[in-house]
């Protein structure tokens, strides 16, 4: 069974939590949609063809992102299950990260069907997978990174976007919403594993879980949109609202 066709049963059960972001979904399945993610998927990207900056390389994945929400409804939170299905409860363990879920989306399809999805990420073939990570999620500000290993994640945590999360309906609005941020410490790209916040009110060390830099953190919003967040200019208690869908307060962005 395709990757595509197991989203399709995933999206079915999103109509019943959210008909809003179903129909959305379903609009979306329109000829001209079709062909774009047709055009969008293709062959290994070439690495030298990748983004120069990190910036550039998270607009990329944005769009990517973007591409994913208007084919099937919903963002790719969390991560696949033992079945290669996009988890769809936060008490489910993932196998497989979110960011295996995007291959197709950020033109390594052939690179996702060379993963086994029934095996979790350290079974003896998908491991074999880690050192071929797409140049998309390396971040140039991390250039002594392992090799394998991603700053690009998501936030996980009680007050944080749930699994198959549609934008439409996050309170405070996807556009002031952060789904992917540039964390301070990698992980392995292939691992279910994310930036982990388990506070309920904003932590006091929160600037220090993010960028991994004392100039700031890249993050990209609900619509696809990558920034830049200058530390200077924004302070704890306004990345917090960033980082929480339904705090009740939009951002303005500063220039």
């Amino acid at each position: 069974m395709i990757f595509g066709l197991r989203l399709a049963i995933v999206a079915g059960l999103t109509c019943g939590l959210a008909m809003t972001a179903c129909n959305s979904g379903k609009n979306s399945t329109s000829e001209s949609a079709k062909n774009e993610k047709d055009n969008f998927r293709s062959k290994r990207r070439d690495p030298a063809k990748a983004p120069s900056s990190d910036l550039d390389r998270l607009s990329q994945l944005g769009k990517s992102m973007r591409r994913f929400d208007l084919e099937y409804g919903f963002l790719p939170i969390g991560g696949l299950d033992n079945k290669g299905i996009l988890i769809i409860n936060p008490d489910q363990k993932p196998t497989l990260s979110w960011r295996v879920a995007l291959l197709e989306y950020i033109d390594e399809n052939e690179l996702y069907k060379e993963f086994k999805l029934d095996e979790p990420w350290d079974s003896e073939h998908n491991k074999k997978l880690i050192e071929q990570m797409p140049e998309l999620y390396v971040s140039k500000r991390h250039p002594n990174t392992p090799a394998g290993q991603t700053h690009f994640q998501q936030i996980r945590g009680p007050k944080f976007l749930k699994p198959i999360a549609p934008i439409a309906l996050i309170r405070d609005g996807a556009e002031s919403t952060l789904v992917i941020v540039e964390a301070a410490n990698p992980v392995i790209w292939t691992k279910p594993d994310d930036l982990e916040i388990i506070d309920l009110e904003m932590p006091k060390s929160l600037k220090s879980k993010l960028g991994g830099h004392p100039d700031g953190f890249f993050g990209i919003t609900g619509i696809g949109q990558g920034l830049f967040f200058d530390f200077k200019k924004y302070d704890d208690a306004t990345i917090w609202k960033l980082l929480v869908p339904d705090d009740g307060g939009k951002v303005q962005f500063v220039d």
